[in-house]
Parts: C-alpha cells; structure tokens; sequence
C-alpha cells in the first residue's frame, strides 16, 4: 500500500466515540471537520481525535423549547438538590460578599472577576449536566418593552413574570416562583425572588429615550469605540449598559443580593458577550495594557485580571478553559 493510501484509510476509519441522550453513537471524525463531543462542545477533528474543544453559549430566546427546559431544571437542580445546593448558594453568596470591595466600582476589575464569575457558576452547573452552557439574553433587541420576550415566560422555559405588588413584589409565576423556590438569607432565613420591572419606557434615561434599556442602536455606538478609548468603553458598558438592566428588572437583581437572581447569569453573559465581541476586533483591544499591566490578583480568586482576557483560553479547575457566544441565529456545525 502506498503512504497516501494507508493514511486515506486511517481517516476513513478514525471514529469518535460519543453520547446523545443515553444512547452512545460512532461517528465518523473526518479530518478538519467540526463536531460536538458528548458535552456538546463544538470541537475539531484532527488525526482522529476531538481537539480545541470548546463550549458553545447561546442566546436564551433563540435556544429551542428543550434547550431552554434543561438549562432551567439544571439551575433547580443545583439549587435544590442536596448534592449542589451548598456549593450553589456559598458560590452566590461569594458575590454578596465583595459585592462593595470593588469588583463594580473599579474599571479594570469588573469585566475579568465576572467573566471568572460566570464560568464558575458554569463549571457547577455542567457538574449537574454537562450539555448545559450559561446562556446569555440580548436585552438590547427588545430594549422598548424587555417584559415582552419570552425570556419571562411563566410555563417551564421561561423566567417567570414580574413580582407581585400585593405580596411584597414576590414572583409568584415561572419555575422560580415563590414559595416553590427561594434564596438564603443571614441564618435559616430565607428570602422570595422580587422583580419590580419599570413598566413604562418614559421612565428611561434621557440617554435613550423611550427605551426601557440600551437598545441596538447604544451597542453599535459601543462596538465603535476604539482601543485607545477603552476607558470609555469600559466605563459605558459598566455603568450605561450593565447598570440600567439590573435596576429595569429591579427587586432582587437590584441589590446585594443580585446573583442569587437567575436572571443575573443571563444579563452578565450578554455584557460578556459586547466585551468579547469588542475585544475580537484584534489583538490592540483584547489585550490591552488597561487589563494586561494589573498586577493584583482579582478579589476572592486566585488570578489575575490579564489571565481572563481571552474568552477562547481562560484558566479552570481541569486546565484551560475554551468557551465562546454564539449569535442568535445559530449557526451550522456538523452534529
């Protein structure tokens, strides 16, 4: 046999072995093409093996019914389930705790701690299911009335609804609604999820005027900002864009308390997202000194903040961490 024979053949027969539901399937791994291993990261083909794997987040609204089902009864199950639940509430309870030391006032700390944040609460819940990636929620294309996006659905595969004014703005609808579900307080005390959406767009700011939050038009401003600007960017994304959604949906997400919201996981992945977005514009704004010269470790963690600049190779517990944002028309990988 010639060389070139033998390794077409080799290609031929490379098979990757890997689950969908209970059932396990062999699938051809056809060198240079692009699969999903059993944790659903898309990943590449290469000398018959899955390499560069990397987790996949999607758009809340664009995920389908079953997507959107699994990722919330994962959130319930590592909240409730007495093998998660500590770990759930200590890893929530961490951002209470430096909730005023920082990690929102000081620029060039808020976008590395919360991209480790994220992926932490990511890393528990794929203990869980490991098909499961945090989404993200485009706030930005629904910006006039956010309260319509089935993002609040109140059946299994949404978020529940606004609180209710008559019991203390408790949600009362939706998988996390009260007294089904709820959240630790100091002691054995616990405490309702509370939404209290500003329901009308004449309550916005006058930056965006008759938007309840940023729309489209702020993050295309956003994405124009240029690397030497990135002060501005920072400081746009944090206070404009990041802050206006969390006292929008108000209640719980408005407060100290914020992370113990499910919503808030959802929110932070989208202004993850504009930053990663921004940062893929090339090297001068993913790695810009502004982030890259710090030199102190990020509060309660063990890095630094030039360490979670690349969203594609962030530190974890088991190695590097790949992770990317798909946009919300999905796009189309071999499966």
């Amino acid at each position: 046999m010639t060389g070139k024979f033998i390794f077409a053949l080799y290609v031929c027969l490379a098979l990757t072995e890997y689950s969908i539901g209970r059932g396990i399937f062999r699938r051809a791994c056809v060198e240079g093409d692009v699969v999903h291993d059993e944790c659903g990261r898309r990943c590449q083909c290469e000398n018959g093996n899955l390499v560069n794997c990397c987790r996949i987040r999607k758009e809340f609204t664009s995920m389908t019914h079953e997507e959107r089902v699994r990722y919330i009864n994962t959130v319930l199950k590592a909240s409730n389930d007495s093998a998660f639940k500590t770990e759930y509430e200590d890893l929530l309870l961490r951002h209470k705790k430096v909730f005023h030391k920082g990690i929102h006032s000081r620029g060039k700390v808020f976008l590395p701690w919360h991209l480790w944040y994220i992926l932490q609460y990511e890393d528990l819940l794929r203990r869980v299911d490991c098909m499961v990636t945090v989404p993200y929620w485009d706030w930005s294309a629904v910006a006039a009335d956010p309260w319509s996006s089935s993002m609040w659905n109140t059946g299994n595969d949404g978020f529940g609804g606004d609180g209710d004014p008559n019991a203390n703005y408790c949600v009362k609808t939706g998988p996390f609604r009260d007294p089904v579900w709820s959240y630790p307080l100091m002691g054995y005390k616990r405490a309702c999820l509370q939404r209290i959406f500003r329901l009308k767009a004449e309550d916005s700011t006058e930056e965006q005027p008759g938007l309840i939050v940023a729309g489209t038009e702020a993050v295309d401003d956003l994405m124009m900002i240029q690397a030497s600007s990135i002060s501005n960017f920072e400081e746009t994304l944090r206070v404009n864009l990041h802050g206006i959604v969390h006292d929008a949906i108000n209640g719980t997400m408005c407060c100290e308390n914020a992370a113990y919201a499910p919503e808030f996981f959802l929110h932070h992945g989208f202004i993850d997202k504009l930053w990663w977005d921004w940062q893929s514009k090339g090297d001068e704004y993913m790695y810009h000194e502004f982030f890259n010269d710090q030199t102190e470790q990020m509060i309660d963690t063990d890095y630094n903040p030039r360490e979670f600049l690349n969203l594609n190779k962030v530190p974890g517990d088991a190695g590097v961490v790949c992770a990317a944002y798909e946009e919300k028309i999905a796009m189309n990988f071999v499966i």
